[in-house]
């Protein structure tokens, strides 16, 4: 017998299959899916699984369209954890992460899924999350101001291998709601996205601060398009007061919730709803409160919990903390350690507690969060170094600018272009830097290191200077 219990989020799906078995579960464009549909498909897939006889996660490609929750319910429902393949990333990146998770050995048991995130050695790293933990993770964030369970329509456009999508599409789906998908891999196409959005009767919005940013430019993105719309669920990145002002006129019924968290810590740790007064008040926004069965703790330089008030590491503790970086021991050890009985994770991200709320100031290392994907700098350079007309490279994140300044090889004169080409078969397109400065050296400390400030300095300078495309 398989010894890794039942999760109480299959458990809630198969209920609502039962009670409710024509019900609309999910939708893609024009296409609909029954939760009759979506159970008997995920139990065809889980039986099939069930005869394989390999023990590595299985790989979901992301541009499934409407099987894509049928196939990850399917992994669920037979005990394996899945991993979702993104469609857009080079084909170099695709083999990167297929070839890690062949490599690393068998899944631990238990597990519920591994995300991918940007790697400093240039590759990926898994992130591994159990079946508690996303059970937690649900149970945690059951309480959010939403429509009664089935009446709510969760729409998000967030990429499946993006830990943002397992909020709309798991807690959608354990609560018997409607989850909508709005495509764009293939880009931001306004008209049809619009036509589907004001079809959906959407309640419940869920992305990056970025993705309604990109909204607020069309002006029929208001509360006639999303007559339902009641609560905006913000993650991934900082939330400026000005976006929610803006959301406020736009849609004055829909109240406006602020997370943080790391995927390492399942999705979010932390959430807060910000009141337009807040917002007017112009000052940086808290990223919440701990979600209840969660720890937070602000580390000084020799991991020493800081008093309110200070800034220092965040560290987050409690059930959502993941089982560490597979195949990474390592860099697991690094990161993520035990106390008094609690799994924490070291984020790197620096902030303060004040009063119980969180605040975020900025990460430590090279870790930066752009239009709210986590990017490791170092990947992006390592990629760049491992381009033949490349003899050094540094990436910085300048304001909302994703930048790279860039050595040349000897007898090498690349053009931006054709580096930004080179970089397109190794990275995805959010690891992609906006523009490639070349320079003649990179700056160096007294000490003889690269002197990552002064390197931003430089690409402020390029940038005010003219315009150099990449």
């Amino acid at each position: 017998m398989n010894p890794v219990k039942e999760m109480a989020l299959t458990r809630h799906i198969l209920e609502t299959a039962a009670g409710h078995p024509d019900r609309v579960a999910f939708c893609v464009g024009e296409k609909r899916l029954s939760y009759r549909e979506l159970v008997k498909g995920a139990r065809h897939q889980a039986e099939v699984l069930s005869a394989w006889r390999r023990y590595h996660p299985p790989i979901i490609p992301g541009d499934q369209g409407l099987r894509l929750p049928v196939l990850l319910l399917g992994c669920l429902l037979s005990r394996r954890p899945y991993v979702v393949l993104d469609p857009t990333a080079p084909v170099l990146r695709q083999n990167q992460l297929i070839q890690d998770v062949e490599e690393a050995g068998p899944d631990l048991p238990g597990l519920a899924y591994l995300m991918y995130t940007s790697g400093s050695t240039g590759r990926p790293k898994g992130v591994q999350i159990s079946r508690d933990n996303l059970d937690f993770f649900l149970a945690a964030t059951r309480s959010l101001p939403l429509e009664p369970p089935g009446e709510a329509v969760w729409l998000t456009h967030a990429p499946w291998s993006f830990d943002l999508s397992v909020l709309p599409l798991w807690q959608g789906l354990s609560r018997g709601d409607r989850v909508v998908w709005l495509d764009t891999t293939r880009g931001v196409d306004f008209p049809r996205l619009a036509a589907e959005m004001a079809q959906s009767g959407a309640t419940c919005w869920v992305s990056t601060p970025s993705f309604a940013r990109l909204w607020l430019r069309d002006p029929t993105f208001r509360e006639a398009l999303l007559p339902r719309l009641s609560l905006f669920f913000f993650c991934g990145e900082v939330l400026e007061p000005a976006l929610v002002l803006a959301l406020a006129w736009r849609f004055p019924r829909a109240r406006v919730v602020n997370a943080y968290g790391p995927t390492e810590a399942t999705v979010a740790a932390t959430l807060t709803e910000i009141p337009r007064e807040l917002a007017e008040a112009g000052g940086p926004l808290p990223v919440g409160r701990p979600l209840p069965g969660i720890s937070l703790a602000v580390l000084g330089e020799n991991g020493e919990p800081l008093p309110p008030g200070q800034e220092g590491e965040i560290a987050i503790g409690g059930p959502g903390v993941g089982l560490g970086y597979r195949g990474l021991p390592e860099l697991t050890r690094q990161r993520f350690f035990t106390r008094d009985g609690i799994p924490w994770y070291r984020t790197g991200d620096m902030g303060r507690l004040e009063e119980g709320q969180l605040w975020f100031h900025g990460r430590r290392d090279l870790q930066v969060k752009h239009r709210g994907c986590r990017i490791e700098l170092a990947d992006i350079e390592q990629n760049l170094l491992a381009l033949p007309q490349v003899a050094e490279a540094v990436a910085v994140l300048l304001e909302d600018r994703l930048l790279a300044l860039v050595v040349p090889a000897a007898g090498a004169a690349p053009t931006p272009p054709e580096l930004i080409r080179g970089l397109r078969r190794r990275l995805p397109h959010y690891l992609l830097p906006e523009r490639v400065l070349p320079v003649t050296a990179l700056p160096l400390t007294p000490q003889g290191k690269l002197d990552r400030r002064e390197a931003s300095r430089m690409a402020a300078e390029k940038m005010k200077g003219g315009r150099c495309d990449g």
